[in-house]
């Protein structure tokens, strides 16, 4: 049988020699079959590979940021919805009765009447508001008001009723209704309806300056020659329903905003097993998009990374907070922030050592901080939290340890007395490499470890800026014996442990990566035995 080596297996070997990928492998689509010319072996193929592609292979490229001199960062965000219009308000429907008898109007009883009288109309109404609030004035997206009038007169009834605080085009919203059929011993009726799209309705002009509204008119009878007793009822109802809004300004008062946690996870180091990273001036910002017409203070509960483990470390001692401005008009957005670094919290530069797996993120707040306060809401007004931690690659590691399993197939002669692979590394990153491959059968049972040169790639040198001078060269040999032959056979998958630190990480060297640092990879093979 002809050997053939798979992918999975040049994947096993290339690999552990891109520190960063956290061991997930690359694309090697990048891989050139071309000429290698190592000594004493057969060329298989190149791989080159910069900071960006090794970052890539284990997080979205989105995720990576480069600054105008080539530095790299990573940066982590999310976004959490802390409030919308619905959790502040809502518009409910009003129902109001108004009811008087003819001598409450002024209407006295007569055995007969047959002249004409008009009695006046001015009440104000209350406005219910969901939450208490106290509402100045709506401008009505959509909506409807529906006036009903009855009475048991016995005679012509004209009801001209205005609404003064309800504007639509800037004049004042009325009905006229006539009751002209009375029947005796019956009760005659009517009603109409005034469409309020785009209506202003202001609240403030009543007594105690918010949630009331004035009904103002006049109710005229027309006599018919029928008698009146005076305990004849004279009756309105007033409906707003299927109500919406466009833009409502009031008091909210002091409300308090639920708690809420999120978690932004830090994948590069999801396969991270011990070690020390200490990175150089990473921030974690937030920032407040509010598009409410409301002052509010938002309340950092608890910030803590989370290990792998399960291990937490808090990053501040106790709760912080900061004030998020108000939007200055309808439609507008307000932008405040808080960035986080090592004067403001503990423990920040160590904010991945040992490198946790998630930030987690515990918040509350409250609105109008200040006091009472006149607010507004657009109809799509909304809060929001986008928090990102920036973390410039920039630092140092040392003693840092991840592991990870590659699928393996690999079809060898039928017969090997002995095999090498030899790697040759050009090493242009700040990184120190060794590695151990365990070999694995479909049940995960170790079965064996090859042979490796544990220190697999020198790190490149760097100045005391932190930046690579000039890249290195290693030659590693991987020698498989008959019995490792025997073991690939029944491999199904590698075990990838990756050791590394930063140049001269032990002595707190500071490292910085640029996108320009690269790193070729050659592999090359030499088999003994029968096919």
């Amino acid at each position: 049988m002809k050997g053939k080596f798979s992918t999975h297996f040049l994947a096993a070997l290339v690999t552990f020699a891109l520190v960063l990928t956290a061991c997930k492998r690359t694309d090697f689509s990048k891989i050139d079959f071309g000429s290698l010319n190592p000594e004493l072996a057969v060329p298989i193929g190149t791989a080159r590979f910069n900071v960006v592609d090794v970052l890539a292979a284990k997080d979205s490229s989105n995720l990576i940021t480069i600054d105008g001199q080539g530095a790299l960062k990573l940066v982590y965000a999310t976004e959490l919805e802390i409030l919308n219009v619905a959790d502040l308000v809502q518009l409910e429907n009003q129902d109001v009765a108004y009811n008087k008898t003819a001598l409450e109007y002024g209407i006295g009883p007569s055995p007969g009447f047959f002249g004409s009288t008009t009695v006046l109309v001015d009440e104000t109404f209350d406005f219910t508001s969901q939450n208490g609030e106290k509402l100045y004035s709506i401008t009505f997206e959509d909506g409807k008001l529906v006036v009903s009038v009855s009475t048991d007169l016995q005679h012509e009834v004209r009801f001209d009723l205005d609404f003064p605080d309800i504007t639509i085009g800037g004049v004042p919203a009325s009905v006229s209704l006539e009751l002209n059929n009375p029947q005796p011993g019956q009760t005659q009726s009517d009603s109409d309806s005034v469409d309020l799209t785009n209506a202003i309705f202001d609240l403030d002009n009543g007594p105690q300056g918010f949630n009331q509204f004035q009904i103002t008119g006049s109710i005229t009878v027309t006599g018919t020659g029928d008698p009146i007793t005076g305990t004849e009822s004279v009756d309105f109802e007033l409906g707003m329903n299927q109500l919406s809004f466009e833009v409502i300004t009031a008091d909210f008062g002091q409300q308090a905003i639920d708690n809420y946690q999120d978690t932004i996870d830090l994948n590069v180091f999801n396969n991270f097993l011990e070690g020390t990273v200490e990175f150089t001036n990473p921030t974690i910002n937030f920032e407040v998009y509010n598009s409410f017409g409301i002052p509010l203070q938002v309340a950092l509960n608890e910030i803590k990374t989370v290990e792998n483990s399960g291990t937490e470390y808090s990053l501040i001692s106790s709760a912080m907070s900061f004030n998020v401005a108000p939007a200055a008009s309808p439609g507008a957005t307000a932008i405040s922030g808080l960035t986080l670094d090592e004067t403001n919290t503990q423990n920040l530069g160590t904010i991945i050592s040992p490198a946790p797996k998630k930030l987690v993120i515990d918040f509350g707040g409250g609105i109008n901080p200040a006091g009472a306060a006149t607010n507004f809401v657009v109809n799509d007004s909304e809060l929001y939290l986008e928090a990102n931690v920036d973390l410039p690659l920039e630092g140092y590691a040392t003693g840092f340890v991840i592991q990870d399993t590659i699928p393996f197939s690999l079809e060898l002669p039928n017969e090997i007395s002995e095999a090498m692979f030899r790697l040759v590394i050009n090493n242009g990153f700040p990184v120190e490499l060794g590695a151990k491959l365990y070999l694995a059968d479909e049940n995960y049972t170790i079965l064996g470890e090859l042979n490796t040169d544990g220190n697999l790639i020198e790190g490149a040198p760097v100045n005391s800026n932190g930046r690579v001078t000039t890249s290195v060269k290693k030659i590693s040999d991987i020698v498989l014996s008959e019995a490792d032959a025997d073991r690939l056979s029944d491999t199904r998958y590698i075990i990838v442990e990756t050791s590394c630190q930063t140049t001269n990480g032990q002595q707190g060297t500071e490292v910085k990566f640029y996108d320009d640092y690269e790193i070729e990879v050659k592999l090359a093979a030499q088999i003994v035995g029968a096919f």
